[in-house]
């Protein structure tokens, strides 16, 4: 139990270390009309494939000042956001640099409106008639991750001395590792959170409905054996 508390305390560490920049305005964000963005369609294919143009791990993302800087960096081009396919639209969420900004409300279903006002990504998907469809195939395909990637030397070290946690989380490589460990937590709060919108169970047919429940089901056994998830879990519904 000592080695997940340890878990939790340096992925909540990483998390709210990522996001002090614009934390304390999060019960003053206004609705936006309009996005903005700061890279053009070519950028987007850079590699050929359909990808953000800058992710959190980049030198260029912690050059930004502000939160609005790192939303434009995320938004597609308009022309753009309407010609992909629905399921590219829910990859991109999946892999949202800014996703985790779903836990800095006091619930979900707050942190999904209003992410869904600044991210033209999330709009187009609200809008999409297989929109519902698509994020519960993606719900279906998350696979839960069993265990967590940082290291047991890592977990047994701050076990013993936890004054040692501030050195590990200056540390990058593990830093890198405790935010691989975040991304499948908040892919499944997302994709759940979603899912239990009205809008989106009115647009499953009821065999659709009847798989989400079976696979929600499935879910909560997974995260039950789950070292990464069992106690962040827990601790998420306290």
């Amino acid at each position: 139990m000592i080695k997940k508390i340890v878990c939790l305390l340096l992925i909540g560490s990483v998390f709210f270390r990522n996001t002090v920049v614009y934390a304390n305005n999060k019960k003053t964000v206004e609705i936006i009309e309009t996005v903005d963005t700061e890279f053009d369609k070519n950028d987007w294919y850079v590699t050929g494939e359909l990808e953000f143009p800058v992710t959190a791990e980049e030198i260029q993302w912690k050059e930004y000042q502000t939160r609005d800087e790192m939303v434009a960096a995320c938004n597609l081009p308009e022309t753009l956001v309407h010609e992909i396919s629905t399921d590219e639209l829910v990859r991109l969420m999946l892999e949202y640099p800014l996703l985790g900004d779903l836990m800095l409300y006091d619930n979900i279903n707050t942190g999904i409106e209003i992410m869904s006002q600044e991210c033209n990504i999330l709009s187009e998907l609200l809008d999409r008639e297989d929109g519902a469809e698509e994020l519960l195939n993606a719900y279906c395909n998350l696979e839960i991750e069993e265990e967590s990637l940082i290291p047991e030397y890592v977990l047994d070290d701050i076990s013993n001395d936890y004054e040692k946690l501030d050195y590990y989380l200056d540390n990058s490589y593990i830093e890198e590792l405790i935010q691989q460990s975040e991304v499948n937590i908040i892919q499944d709060i997302f994709l759940e959170g979603i899912l239990a919108q009205e809008e989106f169970v009115n647009k499953l047919s009821d065999d659709e409905i009847a798989d989400l429940a079976n696979e929600a089901e499935n879910k909560i056994f997974e995260k039950e054996e789950s070292d990464l998830y069992s106690y962040y879990t827990l601790k998420l519904r306290t």
